[in-house]
């Protein structure tokens, strides 16, 4: 990043009231500093830093049309249609009140474990139907517990029936009446990173940005709530602010500097300037973008206007002793002047437009637009490194499958040949058990059969068939009548005491 150089600021000249510039119109002691503040239509809720809100006019900040006491301390405020305020506090969550009556509504708890720093509000994701109500919204706070909360939004008629996500979500919802409307916010996703209290957010169409104590900055997708990108260390100290300036991103830190990011058309987020300005050493609290300008403050007591363009100082305004705490985007008004003719009546109109409101600036919707190219860009190279992918999977795929086709041809070979070697061990079987068949009955008719079922004897006999075979007498065992001759011949050799030839 390039440091800026600032030109020799300008001093303040005096101006005409139809001519652009900027004058010090109503100068107010109230005691107390306001805190914060947000305008919603012709009045100003200003929060001071004793927990006090006070409703002012919008064109006389002198005249005090209401007060509310709270008793806690308010970071930060944010307004959404139809009629609701949400503050975020130091504790107890965020405080939701209906605009119209100037009363406390409810408390979203349990959100976070800590208080609430800055809010981040979404329009409607759809047009309003009739009867039907404000399409989904959602909305983001961050905390000192260095957590985002997600809420969901769901708005519909008073006296239609709730949603289906409301009806199903058992209670969840935080339901609060706001006349012809209701509206259910109930908590949604908890992002997790940071590691320290979460000071600003910036919600540009697809992403949330988010700074924090931690020196970090870290893009989110609204979609699911991934961290896309962390931006480590883009602040030596604390990221205090975060605003969209033509088509970048400018940071405000404690480390006395200011940061301008590029977003939209580069793969990843970097610092393309930077600017540090005399005095603010200590801190830059704040920054307001206004047409081609910046107003910024820091501990200092000069309100600083930088160029959107170059960042150079192009005037100082002597503003606050010892220094400006804040700056606090109250009203915003836009006029144009265009003149219309006719032929026929040969007249001159001259019309006056004026807007007024926070609307989104060209500068927001450019900056949107380029995030939201970024991301169609981001998504077809995804889409280009799926389709590689696929076609590797399916090239490894038909690879594989040539594999496994072989190995099922060698698995049914395989097959075949057990199945054969199966046929020839039954064969050799039922070939053995015809042999043990005849064997059976040769032995049932010479009546040596119970020798079978009894191993002992079995053996026994055929070790003496082994001596009838040895003394050439294995004949007799295979003729039963000629072995009765030769047993009875043993009987009479016994008888006449010659025994002893039967050992011999």
């Amino acid at each position: 990043a390039s440091e800026a150089v600032a030109p020799q600021a300008k001093t303040k000249a005096k101006q005409k009231a139809d001519e652009e510039g900027v004058s010090c119109t109503k100068t107010l002691d109230l005691g107390l500093a306001i805190r914060s503040a947000i305008c919603v239509g012709k009045e100003v809720w200003c929060a001071d830093w004793r927990g006090a809100v006070s409703i002012r006019e919008r064109d006389d900040a002198s005249k005090v049309k209401a007060e509310i006491p709270t008793n806690k301390y308010i970071w930060c405020m944010a307004h959404q249609e139809p009629g609701l305020l949400w503050m975020g506090q130091e504790s107890q969550g965020i405080s939701l009140f209906h605009i119209g009556k100037r009363e406390f509504k409810s408390a979203l708890i349990g959100g976070h474990t800590g208080g609430v720093y800055c809010l981040a509000l979404d329009e409607a994701l759809g047009d309003e139907e009739e009867g039907v109500g404000i399409p989904p919204r959602r909305g983001w706070s961050g905390s000192n517990d260095f957590t985002i909360r997600q809420w969901w939004i769901e708005t519909w008629p008073a006296k239609g029936p709730a949603p289906a996500r409301v009806r199903e979500a058992n209670g969840k919802h935080t339901v609060v009446e706001l006349g012809k409307y209701k509206v259910g916010i109930a908590p949604g996703l908890s992002m997790h990173g940071h590691t320290n209290g979460v000071r600003a957010l910036l919600r540009i169409g697809p992403s949330l940005w988010s700074g924090s104590d931690d020196g970090s900055i870290r893009i989110w997708s609204c979609a699911d709530g991934t961290c896309s990108e962390v931006i480590e260390d883009a602040h030596k100290g604390s990221v205090l602010r975060l605003v969209v300036v033509r088509s970048s991103v400018w940071s405000a830190g404690g480390d006395g500097t200011i940061r301008e990011w590029q977003i939209g058309n580069a793969t990843q987020t970097a610092c393309v300037r930077k600017v540090a300005p005399p005095g603010f050493e200590k801190s830059v609290y704040a920054l307001v973008p206004l047409g081609r300008d910046v107003w910024s403050c820091g501990h200092h007591p000069s309100i600083r206007v930088l160029s959107s363009g170059g960042m150079g100082t192009t005037e100082e305004y002597d503003a606050h002793h010892p220094f400006v705490s804040n700056l606090l985007a109250v009203d915003r008004v836009e006029t144009r002047i265009i003149w219309s003719t006719s032929i026929g009546d040969k007249k001159l109109k001259v019309w006056r437009h004026t807007v007024r409101g926070n609307v989104p600036n060209m500068d927001e919707l450019r900056a949107a637009n380029n995030l939201y190219e970024k991301e169609s860009q981001t998504g077809a190279e995804r889409m280009s490194k799926l389709t590689d992918a696929i076609a590797e999977l399916e090239t490894e795929l038909e690879a594989a499958s040539r594999e496994y086709r072989g190995q099922l041809d060698d698995l049914a070979q395989l097959l075949a040949e057990e199945r054969a070697s199966k046929g020839d061990i039954d064969e050799r079987r039922r070939f053995l058990e015809a042999e043990m068949e005849g064997l059976r009955r040769l032995f049932d008719e010479a009546g040596l059969g119970h020798l079978l079922e009894d191993p002992e004897a079995l053996r026994t006999f055929l070790d003496i068939k082994r001596l009838f075979d040895e003394a050439g007498l294995g004949h007799l065992l295979t003729d039963p009548e000629a072995l009765k001759k030769f047993l009875a011949l043993g009987e009479a050799l016994r008888a006449l005491g010659l025994e002893r030839f039967l050992e011999d």
